[in-house]
């Protein structure tokens, strides 16, 4: 693989990366729920996702798939089940990040036939990191297998003009909807982060 360091708030580094390129999946931002707007997540956020659209609709590529975070609803009560019909409620300004980058995804689909795809991913942890997290959110567990399942199906399933997609384990109880996800893309999830993490705390090795 070809590895480029490169500022995404600059247009023509953008251009540089999408030259050639077929898909694009875009994980790069700010992912502080508390970072500050002007000096982070307006750059970072939204003027970088807004080049990489730019660019990869100039090179021509087939599909975009954006990285946005359930944050788009985290001002809805904790015991609420979020779909990807429900309207966006963000409590913070990270969250409007995303919003802008969803609506972004919307316009670059329709106006300009960019074959997009919006995750909305929960929280994604690897193993070293499950001590640290409130076992009373495992209900937004994202394994790292189960997504990198999700990227490669969003990479291959064809005729997806513009999709919003939940990312989130098979948890037992789920804080987002994953019934259009598995529908649209085929995605099957395997982890319960009620499981990993009911073990965690009780001590047992995962």
């Amino acid at each position: 693989a070809e590895i480029m360091q490169l500022n995404l708030q600059q247009l023509s580094h953008c251009q540089q990366a999408c030259a050639g390129i077929d898909t694009v999946i875009h994980l790069a931002a700010d992912g502080n729920p508390e970072a500050d707007f002007e000096t982070s997540l307006l750059g970072n956020n939204m003027l970088a996702t807004r080049n990489l659209f730019l660019a990869a609709t100039e090179a021509g590529c087939r599909r975009f798939i954006f990285a946005s975070s359930a944050h788009v609803f985290s001002a809805y009560p904790a015991e609420r089940q979020l779909t990807s019909e429900t309207a966006v409620n963000p409590a913070n300004e990270y969250g409007v990040s995303n919003c802008y980058g969803e609506a972004l995804a919307a316009y670059f689909a329709h106006a300009h036939q960019l074959s997009t795809i919006v995750l909305r991913i929960g929280a994604y942890l690897f193993h070293e990191e499950y001590a640290a997290y409130p076992p009373n959110q495992a209900d937004a567990f994202l394994h790292p297998d189960d997504f990198n399942h999700l990227l490669i199906q969003c990479i291959k399933t064809p005729n997806i003009p513009f999709l919003i997609a939940h990312a989130i384990s098979n948890n037992r109880h789920k804080r987002l909807d994953l019934t259009e996800t598995k529908r649209r893309l085929g995605y099957s999830p395997k982890a319960d982060g009620f499981k990993i993490f009911g073990n965690q705390h009780n001590g047992a090795d995962n």
